[in-house]
């Protein structure tokens, strides 16, 4: 009985210490932009390599156009024109500036342009890294047999197009780690002119982390502390404290495998209890759009032009992923594309989760292909789709059914979310009923998922129950 105390004793030792001693090491925030330096001069950072005007780079990059544009001229800080987002109203970084290939920024002339601005990472080892890049351009960022975006020369796909003058368009991309050096990095942007004025404006944060968890100095304290009250007690009395040293270290292995990333949190949920598409969490109400109502606890929609719009973008973006939970019951399988839930614009890359022709589902522009069938019983079911930096798994009715190393990408211009009905006027309405919708930042575990708790967690919880049965029979209950 003794040793079972001790055993319990070093468990909430190993716990304490767990909780107090560990971090993550804080990842290099890496900030670039536009502008550096002042409106009629040369910006300081970054170079160019001039192109045609009026149209596109022909043919594709070479190592040598990189090296070219590394070694350019420097890239001209310019005024807006006329019908370009001022600074002020670039919200991502409102001190970038315009930036062009002509010193005087004139309207009627420009020319495509590849741009580079060097970055340094210091890390000596780099376990994951994302790029969050926010512009707006004079054209388009990429067309033609190039992409808009490049990383020590080598293209991010899915940047090429987008984007205009007088708006702020994002791309997100957390698959860059093997594209990053420890040193001295680049990154290129390719400005495509279709004619008039040429320029660019853009902020981008690079995040990198070595993946390497760290022991605070608090908790340091705590550890030598420890170890001092241990040696005392060692010395009286080993043999019951050998089994506190292991309780210690089983509480540190249980929490380390039970340890994960952040909690996924609930942004928005919609029960439809009410009278309309109401929000219960986070305040963003829907409306109800060409006759679909809300009626005995679902929305209900037609299939040929009702859905629910949002006045803003609910999923949200970044690196610390999402997740969607749902029920639906789809009235007859309709033949055509439809969509549960869609948000953003084609190519962005567009996300939208629905089912194809063939009723199939699809997760976005991403993942716009898969074997998995909607259900065909006319019958509701759960549906639930998390994507993070681990990837992306879809669950129907708790089960998994699909997994991807894919992390899906949020846009965030174009269409604010829907439900029921596809971005912008490509309809796929969604014929049915739909209930439950709830909407996370993070990544839920397969566990919150299901309602079956992990191996560790249940490990903590009978680590619990015994610690509880000690208490009584030292109290003598």
């Amino acid at each position: 009985m003794k040793n079972i105390k001790s055993i319990v004793t070093g468990l909430y030792m190993g716990i304490a210490a767990f909780t107090c001693a560990f971090s993550v090491n804080a990842d290099q925030i890496i900030n670039l932009k536009s502008g550096n330096g002042a409106v009629g001069g040369a910006d300081g950072q970054i170079t160019f390599l001039g192109g045609p005007a009026d149209t596109a780079f022909g043919t594709a990059f070479t190592p040598a156009d990189f090296t070219a544009a590394s070694s350019g001229s420097a890239a001209s800080i310019v005024a807006p024109i006329p019908g370009w987002l001022l600074p002020t109203a670039f919200t991502p970084d409102p001190t970038a500036q315009w930036i062009s290939d002509n010193p005087s920024g004139a309207t009627s002339s420009g020319s495509s342009a590849l741009y580079a601005i060097d970055f340094t990472i210091t890390d000596p080892t780099i376990a994951s890294a994302s790029i969050d890049f926010n512009f707006a351009v004079d054209n388009l960022l990429g067309t033609g047999p190039n992409q808009g975006l490049y990383l020590n020369g080598t293209a991010l796909s899915g940047v090429t197009g987008g984007g205009f003058f007088t708006s702020v368009f994002n791309i997100q991309r957390f698959d860059i780690a093997p594209l990053l050096v420890t040193g001295t990095n680049t990154l290129f942007i390719n400005l495509t002119d279709v004619g008039g004025g040429s320029g660019l404006i853009f902020s981008a944060t690079i995040s990198v982390d070595d993946g390497i968890a760290s022991v605070n100095a608090p908790g340091m304290g705590l550890i030598f502390l420890m170890g001092v009250i241990g040696l005392a007690i060692w010395r009286k009395k080993p043999a019951g404290h050998i089994a506190s040293i292991l309780g210690a270290l089983m509480s540190i292995v249980l929490l380390s495998s039970a340890h994960t990333a952040k909690a996924a949190v609930l942004l928005h949920e919609y029960t439809f209890d009410g009278a309309g598409v109401i929000d219960n969490v986070g305040g963003q109400n829907g409306t109800l759009v060409n006759g679909a109502t809300v009626s005995g606890g679902v929305l209900s929609l037609n299939g040929a032009s009702q859905f629910a719009e949002f006045g803003t973008k609910l999923i949200p973006g970044g690196a610390g992923g999402f997740s969607i939970t749902m029920d639906a019951k789809e009235t007859a399988p309709s033949g055509t594309f439809v969509e549960l839930i869609s948000q953003g614009f084609a190519f962005a890359p567009g996300f939208y989760l629905g089912h194809d022709a063939a009723g199939n589902f699809r997760f976005g522009d991403q993942i716009n292909s898969t074997s998995v069938a909607y259900p065909t019983d006319n019958a509701e079911h759960a549906f639930a789709l998390t994507s993070g930096i681990s990837g992306t798994i879809f669950y129907i009715d708790s089960s998994v059914v699909f997994t991807s190393a894919t992390q899906l990408l949020m846009p965030t211009g174009g269409t604010n979310t829907r439900l029921g009905a596809q971005y912008d006027s490509f309809g796929e309405y969604f014929n049915g009923t739909i209930d439950n919708v709830r909407i996370y930042d993070g990544v839920l575990t397969a566990s919150e998922v299901t309602g079956v708790p992990t191996p560790a967690t249940m490990a903590l919880f009978v680590v619990g129950l015994v610690g509880l049965g000690v208490a009584r029979r030292m109290r003598g209950v």
